[in-house]
């Protein structure tokens, strides 16, 4: 039995007796010492020497730190690391105004905080959807970030898992280990990992409080108070409240935190440590800025495929400020309640050895309200709103406008598109995310040297045996206005530019009580997910030749278990329960990485490591197989300085990340065959009941003579007012006209005549009596599941972390990234057996799926197995899906004068540089492609940008000799305003400061 198949009572136990166990050794060991120890031994060298898993910040000096605790859970000297690890400390968090953990990253090249392309991800967590520019990075956790080209939201604080962005009062400094590191954090990091490490108690008495006020209303109030209760107790306190409003019109926030910790030595060279946080932060005015439009959307598909709004430019309307309008008004919030506890028990054994027992209980509870199903439609709705709107086109690389070829003449000049008849359709959805994740760890060090006395022997070894687990708990639940039914769709005149609000609206008849649906708003979905991961880990950490040689390895087993819970719902009221519980997954990665001094102050290193995230979602194949966990194989070499007394400190490295898993960009028209709802020995027959038979169809029109022959003979025929085609009889023979119909309805648009209308209706679901291959398409509507691909991805680049001290009262910072990411393969097609059927979804030539726009032979090297599937001229293959700039460098440089007239004034100034960005790379999120009307793909960049920061500092005295500060911050002070990519610059924004201290 797993430890994740625990109750929890036992799960308790376990902790309690790991307590209980460090606590009885510490009796023992303390009796020890009583007896043999020299009673001049003071308690704070004690405490000094109590356990290697605290970092040991001696030798820290301003910007630079000595020691790391995040590359291996051992406190080890960053020089010897065989890894890239950057520390920002807590004085370079102060002199650049960094308000949150997010904030205190905007210097370190290579962590992007705003991604707007993301092709593939899930947009559930962020508000406005796809109208939101901000892309995965802008979620409700507050916690997610881009490194090396892969997006994670597991920002750790002191190595367990964050639910919700922290305050800067209460970071002490902050650790970023570039490249997959499962061996010690387990799961889901592939660039990267963040990790925070909060205050502690000082064993002195003081208390710091500061005040600032900023642009934007901004007002902000912090106090720092620690102390020693005795000589084994201390405790300190830290806590924030902030105001303040955002440049964009209709946003504002409030937020306060509080953060006491305890720490206690019961016994000699133990420590416990009992930490807390808990704050709430509301933001309201969350939604989108404008909205996309499309030409060709009707109510039903703008609602159940919205990423095709991506396919679309903006609304163009006069006489507003395009970089502060908000359309979705103040109405739309989130509203967090975050809470964390920790309770970590360190003690030392005997000398050399030492164990660590920690439990983290983590909680974030949030509350969205947001805009949904929101889009531009035409003929629907209230006449009396429907009006026209002016669409600004897409620009390509050579400054052609082009809207979308599909639907628009790609000739437009320099016109913009304008839609006529056209009425704002949305609804309402408030949403509860509850997210708790509960922690346990177990760490046992034995440290020890050999052949001291050799000066070519000598030897240090230490071993870290580690068990971890970890339960994460999310659950869902979303309430809609009318319960999410087409008929509660609010309508509104599009030209209309006054803030939407709650509680306003009219209804499709033209009811104009607005709370009409909305009171209450009705429950329409609710999901919880419970994941458990068990983790077994070692390392080893040798160090030879007077410690020139370090070298890392580790080993570490995972299991996995994932139980996924959906509740449906209608009319509010809920119908039906479905619970997933794939296989437990076992998975074991690896480490290893050695650091070799070739001269003094001078290592060169090399680092092999893993990721690893499990398939939670029980993915499958279209084979039906489980997707094994995507897996992350990292390669790094590069060379550390460590010159000049440390005055100056360097990091260069090289490095190659390849990941495969399961696909996160969907190829919904994949065969699996898994899904076995064709039957081949039966008729195959066609629903052609998706706009393919009728006056107004073209391509029907141009055959309807084969039409009327496949009536007259039985091949075409109504059931219900529902048009059906034979195709295949069930020996698997062409049938007399049916099969040249819809070979005559494919071939339509392969000859460049346009959409034929859709053939596979009713394929989502059991539709008697359509039996044709493309039932057993890969998407999740068609049967049980939804077919993956497995895909390969891969990151490459190289790093620079530099840090100069030229005086001790002048430091400089320059930190570069160069990244490129690419997809390898999107992945491959499973054989499908029954290839007579030619008119299945995968052999449909569209442009942005089934052939994707080439004849069937380019598409297939073998028509007649789709494995041989080539990708495409819109696969993703060779692409990168990412915006994360080729070329990134922040830099930071203050002065402080030490004496003179300007003694106690310290100068900051700083900026970051990225290269151009894709933003739109000719994909979706939901995976349609974006193609002008040759088929080309549109790929869009921004300018590069750079924007420049500074500060100042004066220190003085007030009565009492107090230390005191000023501050003054002032960000982007070249006020640059640009839009870049679908996200404008904010401008000039100045923070000033004032703190003292006793």
């Amino acid at each position: 039995m797993t430890m994740n198949q625990y109750p929890l009572r036992w799960r308790a136990l376990l902790c309690a007796f790991s307590v209980f166990f460090g606590f009885g050794t510490s009796v023992l060991i303390a009796q020890e010492v009583d007896e043999s120890e020299d009673s001049d031994t003071t308690e704070q060298e004690e405490i000094e020497e109590l356990s290697p898993f605290e970092v040991s910040v001696e030798g820290d000096r301003g910007y630079y730190a000595t020691n790391t605790i995040s590359g291996s859970r051992i406190s080890t000297a960053l020089q010897d690391m065989p890894m890239p690890i950057e520390v920002i400390t807590s004085e370079f968090i102060e002199d650049t105004g960094a308000l949150d953990l997010r904030e205190s990253l905007k210097y370190s090249a290579g962590v992007i905080l705003d991604s707007q392309n993301d092709a593939g991800a899930n947009l559930d967590d962020v508000p406005g959807g796809v109208h939101n520019g901000g892309g995965a990075t802008n979620n409700i956790s507050s916690t997610t970030i881009k490194i090396r080209g892969f997006v994670t939201d597991n920002s750790l604080r002191k190595g367990f898992r964050r639910q919700h962005g922290s305050d800067s009062i209460n970071i002490d400094r902050v650790e970023v280990v570039r490249g997959p590191a499962a061996l010690l954090y387990g799961i889901g990091n592939f660039g990267g990992i963040v990790n925070y490490l909060p205050k502690r108690p000082l064993g002195i008495n003081q208390t710091t409080v500061t005040a600032l006020v900023g642009k934007d209303a901004l007002y902000r109030a912090t106090i720092d108070h620690t102390a020693p209760i005795n000589d084994t107790l201390g405790y300190r306190v830290t806590a924030a409240a902030e105001t303040a409003n955002h440049w964009t019109f209709e946003q504002s926030r409030d937020k306060w935190f509080v953060s006491p910790v305890i720490e206690w030595q019961p016994f000699t060279k133990s420590k416990l440590t009992l930490d807390f946080e808990i704050g709430n932060e509301k933001v309201n005015g969350i939604g989108f800025q404008r909205m996309r439009a499309r030409g060709d959307l009707s109510l039903d598909n703008s609602i159940d495929q919205p990423d095709r709004l991506q396919k679309a430019g903006f609304v163009d309307f006069e006489g507003i400020d395009e970089r502060k309008f908000r359309l979705s008004g103040p109405d739309t919030f989130v509203d967090t309640k975050a809470y964390n506890l920790l309770a970590e028990y360190n003690q030392n054994i005997i000398r050399g050895v030492d164990f660590l027992v920690g439990y983290n209980h983590a909680k974030a509870d949030n509350e969205i309200r947001d805009i949904i199903a929101n889009s531009y439609v035409r003929g629907a709705g209230p006449e009396n709103l429907r009006s026209t709107i002016t669409v600004l086109p897409f620009e390509t690389l050579n400054g052609d406008p082009i809207y979308d070829g599909e639907i628009f003449n790609p000739n437009l000049g320099n016109q913009n598109v304008i839609l006529t008849d056209t009425i704002l359709t949305y609804a309402w959805q408030d949403s509860e995310v509850n997210r708790t994740r509960d922690e346990f760890r177990a760490e046992l060090t034995a440290n020890f040297d050999l052949f001291q006395n050799s000066e070519w022997l000598n030897m240090n070894h230490l071993f870290l045996a580690g068990y971890s687990w970890l339960e994460a708990q999310t659950e869902r639940k979303a309430f809609s206005s009318g319960a999410g039914s087409r008929a509660s769709q609010l309508y509104r005149d599009p030209n209309n530019l006054n803030p939407i609000r709650f509680g306003e609206g009219v209804l499709d008849d033209g009811t104009p009580d607005g709370m009409v649906g909305f009171d209450p708003l009705l429950q329409v979905s609710q999901s919880e997910n419970v994941s458990n991961n068990e983790g077994l880990y070692a390392v080893w950490q040798g160090r030879f030749w007077n410690e020139r040689i370090t070298a890392i390895a580790g080993i570490r087993d995972d299991k996995n278990k994932v139980k996924i819970t959906d509740y449906t719902f209608s009319g509010g009221n809920q119908t039906g329960t479905s619970t997933n519980e794939p296989e437990t997954q076992q998975q074991t990665t690896n480490q290893f990485g050695l650091s070799v001094e070739v001269l003094p102050g001078v290592t060169v290193f090399g680092l092999m490591s893993e990721g690893l995230q499990p398939n939670f979602d029980g993915d499958r194949d279209g084979n039906g197989n489980a997707i094994a966990a995507t897996l992350a194989e990292s390669e790094e070499v590069g060379i550390k300085l460590n010159l000049f007394d440390s005055r100056l400190a360097m990091t260069a490295s090289t490095y190659k990340i390849n990941v495969t898993g399961a696909s996160t960009l969907p190829a919904w028209w994949t065969p699996a065959p898994a899904k076995g709802r064709y039957d081949p020995t039966q008729p195959t027959v066609y629903n052609l009941s998706g706009g393919v038979v009728g006056d107004f169809n073209a391509a029907h029109v141009a055959n309807i003579d084969l039409w009327n022959n496949a009536l007259s003979v039985g091949d075409a025929f109504f059931q219900d007012g529902t048009p059906y085609i034979t195709v295949l009889d069930a020996n698997g023979n062409d049938t007399q006209y049916g099969a040249a119909y819809l070979d005559a309805i494919m071939d339509w648009p392969r000859s460049g005549n346009g959409w034929p209308g859709w053939i596979y209706a009713g394929n989502d679901f059991t539709d008697d009596p359509s039996n044709n291959a493309a039932q057993d398409w890969g998407a999740g509507s068609a049967g049980t599941y939804e077919a993956k691909l497995v895909s390969e991805q891969e990151s490459t680049g190289y790093e620079l972390q530099f840090l100069l001290t030229p005086l001790p009262n002048w430091q400089i910072v320059f930190n570069y990234a160069n990244t490129k990411r690419e997809i390898i393969s999107a992945g491959q097609f499973p054989r499908y057996p029954y290839p007579q059927d030619r008119w299945a979804i995968w052999y449909f030539p569209d442009g942005n799926w089934g052939l994707q726009g080439v004849p069937l032979e380019e598409a297939y090297v073998d028509p007649q197995d789709t494995s041989t599937w080539t990708g495409g001229p819109a696969s993703t293959n060779g692409e990168s899906l990412d915006d994360t700039p080729e070329h990134d460098i922040g830099f930071w440089t203050s002065y402080g004068f030490r004496e003179g007239a300007l003694e106690g004034l310290t100068l900051g100034f700083g900026g970051d540089y990225q290269s151009k960005r894709a933003y739109l790379t000719g994909f979706t999120v939901g995976g349609n492609a974006i193609t002008d009307a040759n088929g080309n793909r549109i790929s869009l960049f921004t300018d590069e940008k750079l924007i420049l920061n500074a500060m100042a500092r004066y220190e003085f005295t007030l009565w009492d000799d107090k230390p005191s500060n000023i501050q003054v911050n002032v960000d982007n002070f070249t006020n640059d305003k640009s839009l870049y990519g679908y996200v404008y610059e904010a401008g000039l924004s100045w923070r000033v400061f004032f703190g003292t201290t006793w």
